[in-house]
């Protein structure tokens, strides 16, 4: 798995099809047809990150 902010390998599973990253420390949820990056906030809450995810990482194989 490659995190999609920033491309780290360092990336670990989380329940509920949930991942994070150790090396932005964010939280990202893959879904069927786009990626949704949170950040962690000081009070543990997930605060949404608008992130441009480049096409390699939402690409369809054989489209």
């Amino acid at each position: 798995m490659i995190c999609p902010s920033c491309g780290s390998r360092q990336v670990g599973y989380l329940p509920g099809n949930r991942f994070y990253c150790w090396g932005c420390f964010v939280q990202f949820v893959i879904g069927d047809t786009r990626i949704e990056v949170y950040e962690v906030d000081e009070d543990g809450t997930l605060v949404s990150v608008n992130r441009a995810v480049p096409e390699s990482m939402t690409a369809t194989p054989g489209r």
